[in-house]
Order: C-alpha cells, then sequence, then structure tokens
C-alpha cells in the first residue's frame, strides 16, 4: 500500500484526521493502482500455468504419435573460437540462457496481449459513457485533447503531464507519476527496468488504442516507460501550463531604433532582468545599409540587401522603371518589391498559425501567403504599446487549435523620437523607460500565465541611432559642379546611390567622386558594384546603384543643404557600433542554453570551441558576442522545429549549433 500512502501524503490534507479519513477518490485511485500491479501479477502467474499446461500437452500428443517432434534448432555459431577449457561449458550455458529467456519473453508477451485486451474492453465503455453527450471528433488532435484531459482524468485524477508534438504530426503523451512504475527499480539497471516497466503500460496501450480507433485515427499507440523517455523528442515540444496546451512558441519583438548600448543609461532595468533571467548578446549586427526596412526584412528572411531586393527605404527600380518609397502604401504592401521567404511564410508551409503586428513588410508575399492574423502598420498614436500588449496577449489566450506559434511584433516610437529629438534627449529616454515599461508587463502577463517556460520570448532591434547636430555636409555639387543636374535618381540616405541619366558620361563623374574621395579619405568613400566591400554583401543586384558615395561616420552626403533637419539618424557603415542592434532572449531556449553552456565549462577544455563566443558578467548575465542578424531566421527555425522547411538564406550553417 505504498502507493496509496503516497497519494495521501500528496495532497494538502495530510493532518491525522486526513490519514485516519482519506477522500473517497483518494481510496478509489489506490485501488485502481493496487489492482493493476496485483492484475500484472496475476496474468503472469495464470499465463505461467497456462503455458505449462499447453507444453505438457503438447509433449503428450508427440509421445503418442499424434504429432510429429520440433525441428531440432543448430546451437548458434560462436562469434569467436572457443578455448578448451569453456567452449562446451560456454555453448550450454548459452543455450539454456536463450531458451530460458526466450520462455520468459513469450510469458510476457501473453500477459501484455491479455492486458491490452481488457484495456480495450474498458476503453470502449468509458469512451461510451463520457462521450455520449459530445459531438463527433473534428480532427486527431480532439482525440488527444479528450484523451488528456478527459481519460486521464477519470482514470489517474489529473491531466497528463506534458504533450508533446510536432509537425509531423507525431503526438508523445507524458505522464511523469504513472503510479504502478513510480517506485520500480531493478539492480540490474535501467535496461531491466524498462523491459519490466512495459507489461505495467500495456493496459493503457489498449485503452489508447480503442480511443484512437473510435476516434477514426489510424495510428497506432506505442508507450515507452520513462527510463526510455526522450527528453529531445519533436524538441521544443507542446507543453501544457496547467490549463491549456501549448506548441512550440516564439514572440519576437522589433524595438525600431534602439541602439545597443541604450541598455546601459540606467533606464531599462526590466530588459536588462529580462537578459540576466535568459540571455543577450553584446550587441547585433544589421546588413549594411543600417536602415529600417533593409533590416527588418533581413530579421525576417536571413538575407543580405541584395538578396532581399530592399536596398535602402527609398530607392529606383530600373527593371520595373518605378521607385520604392517606404512612405507610399503602395509600395509598401506590394509584394513584388520583397524578395525572399519572411519567416512567417516557412512557418505558414510547416503547418503552424502565425501573427504579424505591424512588422515592417507587406501581407502577402509573391506566392500569395499571408499571416494567420495580419495587423497592417499604422502610426504609433494610433496603435500605442498598452493596445499592442493587449492584442498580443489576445493571440496567446486563443484556444490551442487557433494560437499562433510564431508571433512578430513591431514598436516604432524609440525611432521616431530619436530622429525628432536625438539619441541623448529626455523625449528618447522616457520613450526607453516606456518601453521597458512594456517589456515588464509582458514578461508579467507570461509569468501569471506559467507561460515563462514555454513561450520563448526575443526582443531585437533594427539599428542604432547617432546624434548628428554637428554633422558636416559632403555637397556632391561640390566635386561634379554641373553634373549634378545629370542626376536622374539619387536613392537612400545617407548613403547616395547616383543614377546618371541616360546618354551623359558616366564615367568621366565617377572619375571625378573617385579622386575626391582619395583627397577627403576621413570624410567619404565612392564604390561601384565591382569595387564595393565583400563584407557588405551589397553589389548583386540592379536595384543597387552603380555609383554609391558612402559617409564616414561624423558626414552627411547631400544635394542641397536642407535636405537634412534632423537631430538623430543612423544608415552607416554597419561596422560602426553607434549603429548596432539589440538581442535579448527568455524561454526555454535561453534556459537550456545557459545550461549547456555551464555544463561544458566543467568539462574544459574538452568544450573550448562550444565556449567560444560566450562571456560571463558578475551578476551572472550570459551575454553573446556581437553577431549578425541574418542569423535570427535560423534561430527561429530551430525554435519551432521546423527546420526542414528552411528557405534558402544567408544565415551561417550550424550558427546556433553551439546554444543548443
Amino acid at each position: 500500500m505504498a502507493t496509496a500512502r503516497q497519494s495521501i501524503q500528496a495532497t494538502p490534507m495530510n493532518s491525522l484526521s486526513a490519514l485516519s479519513d482519506p477522500p473517497q477518490k483518494h481510496i478509489d485511485a489506490a485501488a485502481m493502482d493496487y489492482f493493476l500491479i496485483e492484475m500484472v501479477n496475476t496474468l503472469k502467474t495464470s499465463s505461467a500455468v497456462a503455458t505449462t499446461r499447453t507444453k505438457k500437452l503438447e509433449q503428450e500428443m508427440i509421445e503418442a504419435g499424434l504429432v510429429p517432434p520440433p525441428a531440432a534448432v543448430p546451437p548458434p555459431l560462436p562469434l569467436k573460437k572457443e578455448s578448451a577449457r569453456d567452449s562446451v561449458t560456454s555453448l550450454a550455458s548459452r543455450s539454456g540462457s536463450a531458451t530460458g529467456k526466450a520462455a520468459v519473453d513469450e510469458d510476457e508477451e501473453a500477459v501484455r496481449v491479455r492486458l491490452e485486451s481488457i484495456g480495450m474492453h474498458v476503453g470502449a465503455n468509458i469512451t461510451e459513457k463520457l462521450c455520449r453527450d459530445r459531438g463527433m471528433f473534428a480532427d486527431t488532435l480532439d482525440v488527444i485533447k479528450f484523451v488528456c484531459k478527459d481519460i486521464w482524468a477519470v482514470f489517474w485524477d489529473k491531466q497528463v503531464d506534458n504533450l508533446r508534438t510536432n509537425h509531423r504530426g507525431i503526438y508523445v503523451l507524458q505522464d511523469n507519476q504513472f503510479k504502478p512504475i513510480t517506485r520500480l527499480s531493478s539492480w540490474e539497471g535501467r535496461a531491466e527496468a524498462t523491459r519490466r516497466a512495459k507489461i505495467y503500460v500495456a493496459m493503457s496501450g489498449g485503452l489508447l488504442g480503442l480511443l484512437l480507433i473510435s476516434g477514426q485515427v489510424t495510428r497506432t499507440p506505442c508507450l515507452i516507460p520513462p527510463p526510455l523517455s526522450q527528453p529531445g523528442f519533436g524538441s521544443p515540444s507542446a507543453r501544457s501550463n496547467g490549463t491549456d496546451l501549448f506548441g512550440p512558441t516564439v514572440l519576437m519583438i522589433s524595438v525600431d531604433g534602439l541602439r545597443g548600448d541604450y541598455l546601459d543609461r540606467g533606464l531599462t532595468p526590466h530588459l536588462l532582468e529580462i537578459g540576466k533571467k535568459g540571455l543577450r548578446a553584446k550587441s547585433m549586427k544589421p546588413i549594411f545599409p543600417s536602415l529600417t526596412f533593409p533590416n527588418h526584412w533581413t530579421l525576417m528572411t536571413g538575407l543580405y540587401a541584395e538578396s532581399h531586393g530592399i536596398i535602402a527605404n527609398n530607392f529606383w527600380d530600373p527593371v520595373s522603371k518605378k521607385k520604392f518609397r517606404s512612405a507610399d502604401k503602395d509600395a509598401y504592401f506590394s509584394p513584388h518589391w520583397w524578395l525572399g521567404e519572411p519567416v512567417w511564410e516557412t512557418a505558414m508551409k510547416a503547418g503552424l498559425r502565425t501573427a504579424n503586428l505591424m512588422w515592417p513588410g507587406p501581407n502577402r508575399t509573391s506566392s500569395g501567403v499571408s499571416p494567420t492574423y495580419p495587423v497592417p502598420w499604422s502610426a504609433p498614436d494610433e496603435f500605442p504599446l498598452e493596445r499592442k500588449l493587449n492584442q498580443l496577449m489576445q493571440w496567446i489566450d486563443l484556444p490551442f487549435d487557433e494560437r499562433p506559434q510564431l508571433i512578430l511584433a513591431y514598436v516604432d516610437s524609440l525611432d521616431r523620437d530619436g530622429h525628432i529629438y536625438g539619441p541623448f534627449s529626455e523625449e528618447v529616454n522616457s520613450t526607453l523607460k516606456d518601453i521597458d515599461s512594456f517589456a515588464k508587463n509582458l514578461t508579467t502577463m507570461l509569468e501569471e500565465r506559467h507561460l515563462t517556460d514555454i513561450v520563448d520570448i526575443i526582443f531585437v532591434s533594427d539599428h542604432g541611432m547617432v546624434d548628428t547636430t554637428n554633422f558636416q555636409y559632403v555637397h556632391i555639387s561640390e566635386y561634379i559642379k554641373d553634373g549634378i543636374h545629370d542626376i536622374e535618381h539619387l536613392d537612400s540616405w545617407p548613403s547616395r546611390g547616383i543614377r546618371f541619366r541616360e546618354g551623359t558620361n558616366e564615367s568621366d563623374y565617377l572619375s571625378l567622386l573617385t579622386e575626391a574621395a582619395m583627397r577627403n579619405p576621413d570624410k567619404f568613400d565612392v564604390f561601384t558594384h565591382d569595387t564595393m566591400p565583400a563584407r557588405w554583401h551589397f553589389s548583386n543586384n540592379e536595384r543597387i546603384a552603380p555609383i554609391y558615395m558612402v559617409p564616414k561616420l561624423g558626414y552627411l552626403v547631400v544635394n542641397t543643404t536642407d535636405e537634412h533637419e534632423t537631430p538623430g539618424d543612423h544608415g552607416w557603415d554597419n561596422d560602426e557600433p553607434s549603429m548596432h542592434a539589440i538581442f535579448i532572449a527568455h524561454g526555454p531556449f535561453s534556459t537550456g542554453t545557459k545550461a549547456l553552456h555551464q555544463s561544458r565549462r566543467k568539462q574544459s577544455p574538452l568544450y573550448d570551441w562550444a565556449n567560444n563566443g560566450w562571456h560571463s558578467t558578475l551578476d551572472d548575465t550570459y551575454v553573446m558576442d556581437t553577431f549578425s542578424n541574418v542569423e535570427i531566421y535560423g534561430l527561429i527555425m530551430k525554435l519551432l522545429d521546423i527546420e526542414e522547411f528552411s528557405a534558402s538564406n544567408n544565415g551561417t550553417v550550424c550558427f546556433w549549433c553551439k546554444y543548443f
């Protein structure tokens, strides 16, 4: 009756009166456990008796000449040459051992079959009673939820501890306190304990098998005792927060213009706390140019600008003969501009639901795919932080079969204030505090729902911000004189892509600009597709102008002096620290990553390769080295367990391997 005592002690009613007069449900539970244990033993005994009788009858029939004797089976050949001393003995020993083991396996198989039959019979009756007042099962998931909640509650007065699933349609129900085997152990070790445990879950196998058949599910259940359970199956797994089931879920929020070192101002304690509980990077490197639209589409696709086509916030396309303007809604929502496959499209192809809250880019790709729940961009005043928070929670609170597993959100108020007031203004500091409060409220709501170990939350930004109040102008007209009138299209900002009118001598103008750059190496550079720095990955696209003037930090390339009036801006060389963004993550990914890192540190130097890119601060925050934002696409693929659906991207192969 050890199981009954364990059941009583696990309840809040642990007083003497409770022990002397346990509630009926504990008596029922203990009786059920005891019945199952005794039933296994009884069936083992009866099967052994039946087997003995059968063998005796067979032998009598052979002796009477009614049936021929079985053909002799030659002993197996030894794997190595036996010594004269032990060959006969060892062969006889092995033969006897094999015969005994076969007999034991045969007996246990008979018991297992009988237990499964009993389980199916019980399952048929229970299913008929429980389903009397409910409609037909809608799909496989409906059947699985019925098993997890209704059936488990009837038999074991609890729901399953964990439901794991993946995009292949495989479900794993995990019960960490299956009482008939919680105290099972074996001196022979794990394999023997597992073998002994299998028979105790056979009845449950029959029960589940009948339920699946009743729900018109053709797949067969496979029960695996705890010693053989694989924690990483279907990684990462779907789980229960105590009230509902959750598949692998990623919530990624981009805060436009959140410069990497904004976190050092002492104004973001909650973002830092999230990073301390999880992990963060020293900074995240944007692609070139360090502008909003190119980098947000890189975060979505894992592609450099030359590959995904959004090469600036404003540019001319010589193929379509049209100009892309970020402020033009027709261009903003037209999918032909946006090349590559966004992460939400990949997730949709893998069968997952997605939600997009104002993330820059179209809400429909050129292949016609849209997020399950799209919310197009609107001004910050029309969609404030509180409203965004409520929308995120509405998606999180949806039923399992409606809830998105990838949720993307965009916050642009900090970038707006950075441009208008400058990165060191009181207005920026105030907005930074608001965003920190938003992060606090978001994590608090996830904690209240017991989702901190279920939902991976990622905070990123697209670029930094720099104070431009003392920047100096580089006037294009100063170096090409009247040639300024031959410029047909002037793309981007603060770098300038120059397209001269057809029929002009472009090579002469290029020579003038190149010579000027050589005379002013501290002010700007001039590049063509052939001379563009390879590290920018910014040449193999017709949308990139044939001549690019790229200013050094502290300078602005202008056509007229009134082109730039804002005290804050970005877009410079992505190696500049002031252009860097943030990366903060918290959830099952970061928890597992920190644990893995700690275990590898203990095994150093064997795992020194895996420790590269890590350092820990005094407050036990784990900080990754600066990395490129083209790696984010691969991270989300891994977190959602949909890597096999991954589209082509510029991320590093196995970049995240050392973090998992």
